[in-house]
């Protein structure tokens, strides 16, 4: 059996910047649940991460997909159960990128998990996402006072 959840956001950056922003794991403080997220290398497919949420055990992951600036596909090894966070970034225009996160739970416990943690975990996705979103565009911003760039630049 399988879960599955999507999300979308649009934000008013280039591809090439948001996923530069993403795949620096160092940039994730932005979602409030999240304590730290370490890498044992470069954002690259075989590389392992641990993250600590606030409150909650370590979450250890693996990248086992890349497609550099497009997508990546995070699995967390679960008892009983996968869980996939593919991600997807796609250009709208020049200054618009659409993220999507598509998490899938499948295992034998994949029922269980749904059960326990499904609407609070989609929420949680939601808010994380927006909270993404606003990030990126602030980091956008920050750095294109700190060349000296305009608006529309």
């Amino acid at each position: 059996m399988a879960w599955q959840f999507n999300h979308s956001i649009e934000t008013r950056v280039s591809r090439e910047f948001a996923w530069r922003f993403w795949t620096n794991v160092e940039n994730w403080s932005f979602d409030p649940a999240i304590e730290w997220v370490k890498l044992d290398g470069p954002f690259r497919v075989g590389a392992k991460g641990t993250t600590r949420m606030k409150g909650a055990d370590l979450v250890n992951w693996e990248i086992t997909d890349l497609k550099d600036g497009e997508s990546t596909l995070i699995e967390i090894p679960l008892p009983g159960a996968t869980g996939r966070f593919f991600w997807r970034f796609e250009e709208l225009s020049k200054a618009v990128t659409r993220i999507t996160q598509q998490i899938t739970l499948r295992g034998p416990q994949a029922e269980i998990y749904e059960a326990q943690m499904g609407p609070e975990m989609e929420q949680g996705i939601r808010d994380g996402m927006e909270a993404l979103g606003r990030a990126i565009e602030s980091d956008v911003h920050a750095s294109k006072r700190e060349y000296g760039e305009t608006e529309g630049t």
